[in-house]
């Protein structure tokens, strides 16, 4: 090896879960990790290591994916070809084993890492996959990997990693779920917070700063739901107020802003009207998971006077 890429293979802290993930025999392996915990850095380091390695296939294939080309070229191609030594390359020469447009890496012994971008999924398609790496597994669409990923898996026998911090509870949380489940060794469940490789007193800044919600999944790799709020910290009990109404409902007019600024409870009767604030306020109908982007600011109830 070069000393830049000795360099690049620097030691790794010893950590009983990554290992756990790097010798699993499992098929597929769902990786549910805190933060800036190295869950990124092993899966390089697996994919180069398969890469170099002795197969039964004359093309061994590689897929690196995140969920966009921008941000695998950002996160994983400059650690990628670091990672690869020249004398495992093809020809020894990196200048024509290393194609830069295509991200790619052809080996000497005929294997090839690809890296891409999961937005348009299409591209990994055309190929047998022997090992695919999805990494923030949790913001790629779930058919990136279904119909696009998965079939190409089935050809030799493919093994997959799902990498990422959790995000709810969509496709990546179903994955995890269905590893932790499997009873057959198919799959495989690893896990571990971000507090077991950062420095304790960055964790406890991150803690500090940071909701309850927010750092419980970014750092603690925990899979939370929002369980059909409008947003992740509503309370009813809190944030919503019940509007009464007298035995006249019938003949009252009730007008909604659907900006989700105002409400209105206008009174057919002559009078002067005045605006009352009721803040933080809001009404138990919008309370549901289709109002993604409601954004409550300021509720008035429009009252009359008949002074």
């Amino acid at each position: 090896m070069t000393s830049a890429t000795l360099t690049r293979w620097y030691a790794l802290r010893e950590h009983a879960e990554q290992r756990r993930l790097w010798t699993s025999l499992a098929r597929f392996k769902v990786a549910a990790c805190g933060r800036r915990s190295g869950k990124t850095e092993i899966s390089k380091r697996f994919a180069v290591k398969s890469a170099m390695a002795p197969h039964d296939v004359s093309d061994y294939h590689v897929l690196l994916g995140s969920p966009t080309w921008q941000q695998s070229r950002r996160v994983f191609w400059r650690d990628i070809k670091a990672l690869c030594p020249t004398w495992a390359l093809k020809g020894q020469d990196r200048r024509r084993a290393i194609s830069e447009s295509e991200m790619t890496i052809d080996f000497a012994n005929g294997a090839q890492i690809v890296v891409t971008g999961l937005d348009r999924p299409q591209r990994a398609e055309g190929t047998p996959v022997d090992l695919a790496i999805i990494d923030e597994s949790a913001d790629v669409k779930e058919e990136a990997f279904t119909e696009h990923i998965r079939p190409g898996l089935s050809e030799r026998g493919g093994q997959a990693w799902l990498v990422g911090t959790p995000d709810g509870r969509k496709w990546f949380w179903q994955a995890a779920q269905k590893a932790q489940e499997d009873a057959s060794g198919l799959w495989s469940f690893h896990t571990w917070p971000s507090s077991t490789v950062l420095d304790p007193a960055e964790i406890e800044i991150a803690r500090a700063e940071l909701d309850q919600r927010t750092f419980e999944q970014e750092y603690c790799a925990s899979f939370l739901d929002a369980t059909g709020r409008v947003y992740y910290a509503f309370r009813r009990e809190l944030h919503a107020a019940c509007l009464l109404y007298t035995s006249d409902a019938a003949d009252d007019l009730l007008c909604v802003d659907l900006g989700g600024r105002r409400i209105i409870k206008k009174k057919k009767m002559t009078g002067s009207m005045y605006l009352i604030p009721l803040l933080r306020c809001v009404p138990s109908y919008l309370c549901t998971s289709q109002c993604h982007s409601l954004h409550i600011t300021h509720t008035y109830t429009l009252h009359t006077s008949t002074e």
